[in-house]
């Protein structure tokens, strides 16, 4: 017998492949182990690789293993098809028994074999497949999605009858990171190339993939028939693997229709086949499962026995995200059921580490509306439960350093590809191209391959990783002990080594506690509530309204003040003494709506499951035969939402006699000076509050005072008080896009009448200003002091004019106070960007971007004229002038200075790198919405043809400049690539007025047209917060005169101010100028719908 074998030896191999395709899967075995015992040379060791992989099939892991390694030493080096099979199969192996990094060997050692020969074309898309399923295993979804579009590129080309594989692998990291409807649609395509390849195990497998997607979303009728048939096929046919994942999904639907028992039993089932098998991670999976339906029976001990089984099952084969989301769902089942001496403290210790590692995942991917999917699934929730653990442990300084780590912002990274991203094609996350939505016939399979690889060359914005945060006043780093904690338990990477810098109070600024006094104590740093009652006279600010809900379980009394005292941890209240622990803790009447110990949590609306169940990757499709699919165990979790509760505000109105100062003047300040600005200016400096909030659930803020030695002071708004108060505001914004949205704003909304809008103000005070904050901003004015408040909204309240706030109706936040917005630290600290300034370049050229002509569009068109036609007595072309030779473009009349139809991107670029001090523009600006997370596709409309290349989709004969353009510029888009900064370097002061221009803070990642300022090198950027009316609306709906022009009369106002040494100082006065003829006149033209729309973000003193 020759090595090589005749025909007639390679036919029982043959045969047995013929009965694979069948389905039996177990008669297979048997002929391939038995050509075993009669072949010899190659065919027996085809047959022993052969008959590995059908061991695999069955379940019998050990006994497959043993087959390769006997198969492997004896295959010969030019065996490159035999060997190359026997490796990727035996990858498949080696991950249902953990082995992840021994899986990965393998599959290097295969495609080095196979290099790019056509001939392999087949074994390519096995050894794609199988690598994809290892990156999907170890949660790597940047790397998955490269090697799941690159295998569909490849089986286009080699293999279309496998198109099915690549197609559910794509499905499966789809989904695992929460684009559920665009992987269902790869599925579906999936089940439609398994069929007309005539492929029953492929049908089977997708129609279980299937149901497991439709059961996490809750939707138990559409599950049901494809699990049923699923079930069927493989439990007839012997398939121990996939019976066993089918058990696991029966169990889901028992434990989401309400039938914990049968779920239990469901689950042992599958349990007792993967430990048999040796599948331990898959095994490891179903206790999760078989732990929430314990906790859901009543017995959480057994929960919390079985997640730590799991969780050391997951530690020892170095699944180190997994073991994240064990000790978040510990946590959760810890705030279901508390128990111990302290289960809030040990709570928060679990679920920090554990959010910390959940939420680095994000930068690994380069689009955002990805990196928001991940958050809002699956970080958002973790870092919920987080400040709830943090709120129940009374734990002030790690509710501030996780309101500060939400706050740093992300970094933009031009040209940098996540870290585990793979050589051979650049990442995106890519919405489905029309042609993918049909059956994959095999042209219709070719053109979604190409049309996959073409929307992933379109590079999205990468992202650095997240760094560490040093705060103040001491300078330490933001939750150093829990991130020490999760790169130990996870052995995971969880913050970049690079520090972000602590805020640091200006140079020439009050370096002292802020004047309030003696009752000064560390007690001002706790969470900020409202005393219960006040019994007697005091000149503190009253509450709005007393919280009345029970404290929660193990917390102390609420203090009851009497008089000047501030409410101590301890239950007492003093004046002037301070608690030794106070700086620390929370008063415990907190936020009723926080569940946490002693507080059930509910179900998770719209689901019946937590998201732990997990996509089969496709990583089977060898071509003598099939080897196994890879099994991924427990994904996402996501804890039960909780039910809104009416709890009270933590906040106060402060009543107040007189606008004028009164009280006690401060040693450290002088009384507000009678000059026109009334900006306070001292010996001293200004004292500086900063501000910062973040959304998760509640609305949690942080503030301290820029020298202030004590820890910052903390408060909580109830989630139901920002719905209905971000709301309430909302409804009376200027809405265009709702039929009379515009006219309501000027005739029946609340920003319409001087009442209703100081009613209005008086309510946003009373949601959003913590009560101790208004007692030391109280004790400031009194004391004859405007302080500086600096505040850096979260996304879900950046549209609140937070300088309209009324805690008294004759008083408003911005007449004792300079009101100004923090540029997230991440962004001013962005490795490479080199900010400019406006003391050095104040000489140089305006750059002015004045209502350029859209191509395309018409001047009454959606993006047509703002200004409407200009004459040169229209004050704007009066501002211009004034300018001369400093204005870029250079015009001898101002009017040729608007609607021009040559300032496009390539104008832009030129005029800006010849010098500029300064960049004025006043056009259309258009983004996505927050909910889709891609805040960089924010655009300038220019005067940009469809022949200019850029990110932006072209419009009609028109392609906008996006936020994305400034950023990476040409990357991705050139083989030598410019970035953004560079091709259009940012003058030191910007103002964008623009509808919503610096929308982006309303994003996660606040990555628009500020942060794209910001990066390129502004110090200062001056925009709008919601949608700007234009002179034509005020004079169609607001009874304004022919000769009135609102709107170039606020661009006039901002264009000076920004021309001043303290253009924020120059803003806030304009401001107060338009709040006194508000007051005076009433009427609607003088009313905040436009110039409280603007607000100035300024780099200065966001960190050291």
């Amino acid at each position: 017998m020759s090595e090589a074998g005749t025909d007639d030896d390679w036919a029982p191999l043959h045969e047995a492949a013929a009965v694979y395709q069948t389905g039996d899967v177990a008669q297979a075995r048997r002929m391939f182990e038995a050509a075993v015992g009669t072949a010899g040379g190659r065919v027996r060791l085809a047959a022993m690789v052969n008959a590995a992989a059908m061991c695999d099939r069955l379940g019998e892991h050990i006994a497959a293993l043993d087959w390769y390694r006997t198969a492997l030493p004896d295959i010969p080096g030019d065996a490159i098809r035999m060997r190359a099979t026997a490796l990727v199969d035996m990858s498949q192996t080696m991950q249902h028994l953990g082995d992840l990094e021994a899986a990965q060997s393998a599959l290097t050692e295969a495609r080095d074999l196979l290099g790019d020969d056509p001939e392999f074309g087949h074994l390519r898309v096995a050894c794609l497949l199988s690598i994809t399923a290892v990156a999907i295993h170890g949660r790597r979804w940047s790397e998955a999605l490269a090697h799941a579009t690159e295998s569909l590129d490849v089986a286009v080309v080699s293999a279309p009858e496998l198109l099915g594989h690549p197609l559910m692998n794509l499905a499966a990291v789809y989904f695992e990171t929460g684009r559920d409807t665009l992987a269902i649609d790869f599925a579906r395509q999936a089940l439609d190339a398994f069929t007309k390849a005539g492929d029953r195990n492929g049908i089977a497998e997708t129609q279980q993939n299937l149901a497991m997607m439709h059961l996490r979303a809750g939707e138990f009728d559409e599950a049901r028939p494809l699990l049923d048939a699923s079930q069927e096929w493989f439990e007839e046919n012997d398939l121990g693997p996939r019976a066993a994942i089918g058990w696991k999904l029966r169990g889901f639907l028992a434990d989401g229709t309400g039938d914990p028992d049968a779920a239990r039993e469901w689950y042992q089932r599958s349990s007792d086949h993967f430990r048999a098998s040796g599948a331990v991670l898959e095994a490891a999976e179903v206790q999760l499962r078989t732990a929430v339906a314990e906790a859901r029976s009543g017995r959480p001990d057994a929960a919390e026995r079985l997640l730590s089984e799991a969780f050391d099952t997951y530690a020892r084969h170095g699944r180190g995200l997994d073991c994240a989301h064990i000790d978040f769902w510990r946590a959760t089942l810890l705030a279901e059921h508390p128990t111990g001496a302290d289960p809030a403290r040990t709570g928060l210790d679990l679920v920090v580490p554990a959010a910390l590692a959940i939420d680095a995942v994000r930068h690994t991917f380069a689009d955002g509306y990805h990196r928001q999917q991940w958050h809002a699934r699956l970080a958002e929730p973790a870092v919920r439960l987080a400040f709830r653990f943090a709120t129940d442990a009374r734990d002030a300084r790690v509710i501030a350093d996780l309101v500060e780590t939400c706050c740093a912002g992300a970094i933009p990274a031009p040209g940098r590809q996540p870290a585990e991203r793979v050589t051979g094609i650049p990442l995106t996350i890519p919405e489905a191209p029309p042609e993918s939505r049909t059956a994959p016939s095999a042209p219709a399979a070719a053109t979604l391959g190409t049309a996959l690889s073409d929307l992933a060359a379109s590079a999205g914005l990468a992202v650095g990783p997240p760094p560490r945060v040093r705060v103040a006043p001491d300078g330490r780093i933001a939750l150093a002990d829990h991130i020490a904690a999760a790169e130990t338990r996870y052995h995971r990477v969880v913050r970049d080594a690079r520090i972000l810098p602590a805020i640091t109070e200006p140079a020439d600024s009050l370096a002292v506690t802020p004047p309030i006094g003696a009752e000064a104590t560390s007690a001002d740093s706790a969470v900020a509530v409202p005393p219960a009652r006040s019994d007697g006279p005091s000149p503190w600010p009253s509450p709005a309204r007393a919280r009345t809900s029970p404290s929660p379980a193990g917390t102390r009394p609420a203090a009851t003040p009497h008089g000047p005292g501030i409410p101590l941890p301890n239950g007492a209240a003093t004046s002037g003494a301070a608690s030794p622990d106070s700086s620390e803790a929370i008063p415990p009447e907190h936020n009723s709506a926080t569940a946490g110990p002693g507080r059930p949590a509910d179900t998770t609306p719209g689901s019946a499951l937590p998201r732990d169940a997990t996509v089969t990757p496709h990583g089977d499709a060898t071509s003598t035969p099939p080897g196994s699919t890879a099994i991924t165990p427990a994904g996402s979790v996501v804890p039960p939402a909780r039910p809104s509760a009416g709890a009270g505000s933590a906040t106060a109105a402060m009543r107040i006699r007189t606008a004028s100062a009164s009280g006690p003047s401060s040693p450290h300040s002088r009384s507000l000076p009678n000059s026109a600005d009334g900006r306070t200016v001292g010996a001293g400096g200004q004292p500086t509050v900063f501000v910062r909030m973040a959304d998760a659930g509640d609305l949690y803020l942080s503030w301290y005072w820029a020298g202030e030695v004590d820890a910052p002071g903390v408060a909580v708004i109830p989630e139901d008080q920002v719905a209905a108060a971000v709301a309430r505001f909302a409804a009376a914004l200027p809405r265009p896009e709702v039929p009379g949205g515009l006219e309501a704003a000027f005739t029946t909304g609340e920003l319409a009448t001087f009442d209703a809008e100081n009613e209005l103000a008086q309510y946003l005070s009373r949601v959003f200003l913590p009560f101790r904050l208004a007692e030391q901003l109280y004790r400031l004015w009194t004391g004859g002091v405007r302080p500086y408040v600096r505040i850096q909204p979260s996304p879900r309240v950046a549209r609140i004019p937070w300088e309209l706030l009324a805690p008294d109706p004759e008083l408003r936040l911005l007449d004792i106070a300079d009101v100004g917005t923090l540029a997230p630290a991440g962004l001013v600290h962005a490795p490479g960007r080199v900010a400019r300034s406006w003391s050095a370049d104040r000489a140089l050229p305006v750059v002015a971007v004045l209502d350029p002509r859209v191509p395309g569009f018409r001047a009454d068109s959606a993006l047509g004229s703002v200004l409407g036609r200009m004459d040169g007595q229209a004050p704007l072309a009066r501002r211009v002038a004034e300018y001369g030779d400093r204005l870029a473009p250079a015009v001898t009349d101002p009017v040729d200075a608007f609607r021009r139809t040559d300032v496009d991107r390539d104008w832009l670029g030129r005029a800006l790198r010849a010098g500029a001090a300064r960049l004025l523009y006043v056009g259309h600006v258009t983004a996505a919405t927050p909910e889709s997370g891609r805040s960089e596709e924010a655009r300038l409309h220019l005067a940009c043809t469809d022949a200019t290349t850029g990110f932006a989709p072209i419009d009609r004969i028109h392609r906008p400049l996006s936020a994305k353009d400034l950023i990476l510029g040409t990357h991705a888009a050139a083989a030598d690539p410019v970035d953004g900064a560079t091709r259009w370097p940012i003058p030191a002061r910007v103002a964008l007025i623009a509808c919503e221009s610096g929308g982006d803070l309303r994003f996660g990642e606040a990555l628009g047209l500020l942060a794209a300022m910001i990066h390129g090198g502004a110090e200062l950027v001056t925009a709008s917060r919601w949608t700007l009316p234009t002179d034509l609306a005020f004079q169609r709906f607001g009874a304004a005169g022919s000769g009135t022009r609102p709107l170039q009369d606020a661009v006039c106002a901002i264009d000076a101010a920004h021309e001043r040494p303290d253009p924020v100082e120059a803003l806030l006065r304009w401001q107060r100028e338009r709040l006194a003829a508000w007051r005076d006149t009433r009427q609607v033209v003088d009313s905040p719908l436009l110039w409280a729309a603007f607000a100035t973000v300024d780099t200065h003193q966001c960190s050291s």
